[in-house]
């Protein structure tokens, strides 16, 4: 029941606020949300080029630091390549970002 509730609120709760925002304040909104779903990507991509061997460490931890996405975001993202990494690789970023955060 309040889940539902919640998702009714949640499915209002975006266009209201959209129609409570100046153009400027819509525009400021769009872009932060676009340079973070870029972020992301750029992050997960360097985890990947690190996990695969074709970069080092401290080259991804940089990329991770500039990032600006949160710490919690990038264990998960490396929480999920587990499987598919060489297990020597995943263990040192793993141990790098848990000391990290």
């Amino acid at each position: 029941m309040l889940q539902e509730m919640g998702r009714i609120g949640g499915k209002k709760g975006g266009k209201v606020r959209a129609e409570r925002m100046t153009p400027e304040q819509r525009r400021e909104a769009a872009r932060k949300a676009v340079l973070m779903r870029w972020a992301r990507k750029y992050a997960e991509r360097s985890i990947q080029t690190y996990l695969e061997g074709r970069q080092e460490l401290p080259w991804v931890l940089g990329v991770i630091k500039s990032s600006g996405v949160p710490p919690e975001a990038i264990i998960r993202m490396v929480e999920a390549s587990r499987t598919h990494a060489p297990q020597a690789r995943w263990m040192a970023l793993h141990k790098r970002l848990q000391s990290r955060s």
